[in-house]
């Protein structure tokens, strides 16, 4: 089942990143993203104090909304200031929201973060050719199973990424911790010393083409809670989206109803799409997707919706859930 959204809050940027995330409300909604979570929170208030504030050489190196100097991580990915004539034609808060929303290494969610937790700005991004020309596609999205009323959840596929060279690009830095936390938190084989190796910070880069806000990247580096132990790895990230949605038809006792929304040939998502369990008005339609240009375009489908209860009716209104990424 995947995660559902309470309430939307229009991101609030403290960086220079510009406007773009816009509303999205009703049966026809914009197709501007709105972020379901403002990206920093407050540790002392939030209670997150598991994660350690980020270090290394990326807090020096990008800062101010943008790359401000040279960073070659691994000798495999490299970062460089944007040119002096550089323009975003993507919103930097609207790439946020999507780094945000993504999946880590490990499968889970990037999800929100500290202002001293996370780097983020624009700049211009190299991977050599030959670290992507063997990649094989990965499950490493956010796995979810099973059937709803008989209809069998959709996977999504994660392609091999696309090759960045000098490519304009928005970049987020977070420490790729968790798997050591899910370790830890589980009880199952604890890592006894969570430490990367001295060549690794345990960084999980992020990667949106600042053109289209399209194929995103995701960057590892070596180490137990990253990539391999001696290799750093390359995928792409699954976003999870909510997307527009509009009703087709719907049976006379309200039982349930018909509604159709557009996925990609990579996205997964439910069979059916249930109401909102504390707000059964509110439908959101939600799907994961690898935002990358070679699992377009998309298609229009029709799919069941009911009451998240079984046997409920559907209320005489429905109100459309915001779209956009959702930020867990």
């Amino acid at each position: 089942m995947i995660a559902r959204p309470s309430a939307a809050i229009v991101i609030a940027l403290t960086l220079a990143l510009g406007s773009g995330c816009g509303q999205g409300h009703g049966a026809l909604v914009s197709s501007d993203l709105e972020c379901q979570s403002a990206p920093f929170t407050s540790r002392a208030t939030s209670g997150d104090l598991e994660r350690d504030p980020l270090e290394g050489p990326a807090t020096t190196a990008i800062h101010d909304g943008a790359v401000r100097d040279d960073l070659v991580l691994d000798n495999a990915l490299r970062l460089e200031p944007p040119r002096e004539d550089d323009r975003a034609a993507y919103a930097g808060s609207s790439a946020l929201c999507m780094v945000l929303a993504s999946s880590m290494v490990q499968g889970g969610n990037v999800g929100q973060q500290s202002a001293d937790t996370i780097a983020f700005g624009l700049g211009r991004v190299t991977v050599p050719a030959e670290l992507l020309s063997g990649h094989e596609p990965q499950g490493d999205a956010v796995a979810y199973s099973g059937s709803t009323d008989g209809v069998s959840t959709v996977f999504a596929k994660t392609p091999p990424p696309e090759p960045y060279e000098g490519r304009l690009a928005w970049i987020g830095i977070v420490s790729d911790i968790s798997n050591c936390h899910f370790n830890r938190i589980s009880g199952s084989d604890p890592i006894t010393d969570p430490t990367p190796p001295t060549q690794s910070h345990n960084y999980g880069v992020f990667i949106v083409d600042a053109a289209t806000g399209s194929d995103l990247v995701r960057y590892s580096e070596p180490g137990p809670c990253g990539g391999s132990d001696t290799s750093p790895s390359f995928g792409v990230p699954i976003t999870q989206m909510s997307v527009p949605w509009t009703l087709v038809s719907e049976e006379p006792d309200r039982s349930s109803a018909q509604i159709a929304f557009q996925v990609g040939p990579c996205d997964g998502y439910e069979g059916v799409v249930l109401a909102d369990q504390d707000n059964p008005a509110l439908v959101g339609v939600y799907v994961q997707r690898p935002s990358t240009s070679s699992c377009a375009p998309n298609h229009r489908i029709v799919e069941k919706m009911r009451a998240a209860v079984v046997g409920a009716k559907l209320p005489a209104h429905l109100e459309h859930a915001p779209v956009g990424p959702y930020v867990g």
